[in-house]
């Protein structure tokens, strides 16, 4: 916002929009943007890379400079969106926000009139967004160390639950309680194997109704997404299940959906490499999984996975060592 300022007081441009890549650097996002009425940005909120000249600079890193789009035939060859003339505006720049390493998003600047920049300007506005892409690059980096703090506290949290406690129940009702905490999911549950091993029964969970309960006590082991995981061992992730055309392939029911989740994923609960249960995470709202939010949850399921192995361990022993004291007493009574 406060770029935007500067730049608008210094150029007297009709609008402008500052575009950064999402955490994937696959999609260039609207953060900001000034002068575009609601009506105006609707469905030109996103880029993917590549995709129109916004996504061609943030691919490429070079800026494109259109002085008018009426008479400069780039802008129709490249242009898919045509937002700028239905924009009435005439001058179109983009130039992209990239720190020495990398390009980290584009800024676009637009006027009613056709405009030539000069070198100063030019150099002048490739000045700001460098300096606008440091500023990105340290929040960036700032939001990344704050996350891991928090994904080491939840690790740490239900490491200790883990080697503190001999009942499986408590463990992942504590891992349950700590995710959604954390991670700001809306809903979470698991799937434990069963002692027959002939099913997935619901062992802890959160943020469902008692219908979703009901719906999802037990679970085929060759059936759904819950069974596709178990076979599998692979983790399942659906950031959009209206346009996710796996989901529908491997859901029958469509139950997520109908507890009102919009994204959701599934992850393998394994002990010595077997899949013993399946850890399920879901929110009402559209998200996307950054690379380290997927391994961070990963590493709650293999807690889990140990927690349910050291309750396994455990009542085993416990079972042995009722049998051998039987044992020892028939053999004091012979």
């Amino acid at each position: 916002d406060a770029v935007i300022a500067k730049i608008v007081e210094i150029f007297r441009f009709d609008s402008m929009r500052i575009f950064l890549f999402d955490d994937r650097m696959e999609e260039l996002q609207l953060q900001a943007s000034f002068g575009v009425s609601a009506n105006d940005s609707a469905g030109r909120r996103s880029f993917g890379r590549g995709q129109d000249i916004v996504g061609r600079v943030g691919d490429s890193g070079e800026r494109m400079i259109f002085e008018d789009i009426t008479t400069d035939p780039r802008y129709g060859a490249l242009s898919t969106t045509k937002a700028t003339e239905r924009a009435s505006m005439r001058f179109f720049a983009v130039f992209p926000i990239k720190t020495k390493s990398r390009v980290v998003g584009a800024i676009l600047f637009n006027a009613r009139e056709p405009r030539k920049l000069t070198v100063e300007e030019t150099r002048l506005l490739q000045s700001m967004s460098e300096h606008l892409a440091v500023a990105v690059e340290k929040a960036s980096l700032f939001h990344q160390s704050e996350r891991r703090a928090q994904q080491l506290e939840v690790l740490n949290t239900i490491g200790a639950a883990v080697s503190q406690s001999l009942d499986l129940q408590v463990v992942l009702q504590h891992a349950i309680e700590k995710m959604i905490e954390t991670l700001c999911f809306d809903a979470c549950w698991i799937h434990m194997l069963d002692k027959e091993e002939t099913e997935l029964r619901l062992q802890a969970y959160r943020g469902l109704t008692e219908e979703a309960v009901r719906a999802l006590e037990r679970r085929n082991l060759s059936e759904g997404l819950s069974g596709n995981i178990y076979q599998t061992g692979e983790r399942l992730v659906f950031e959009d299940f209206q346009n996710d055309l796996r989901y529908q392939q491997l859901s029958g029911r469509n139950q997520v959906i109908a507890m009102g989740f919009a994204t959701a994923a599934g992850f393998p609960i394994k002990a010595n490499d077997k899949t013993i249960g399946v850890l399920h995470l879901a929110s009402k709202a559209r998200r996307q999984f950054a690379a380290d939010e997927l391994q961070h949850i990963e590493s709650i399921a293999q807690e889990i996975g140990v927690a349910a192995q050291n309750a396994r361990l455990f009542t085993e022993i416990n079972q042995k060592t009722a049998e051998l004291q039987q044992i020892n007493k028939e053999l004091e009574e012979a």
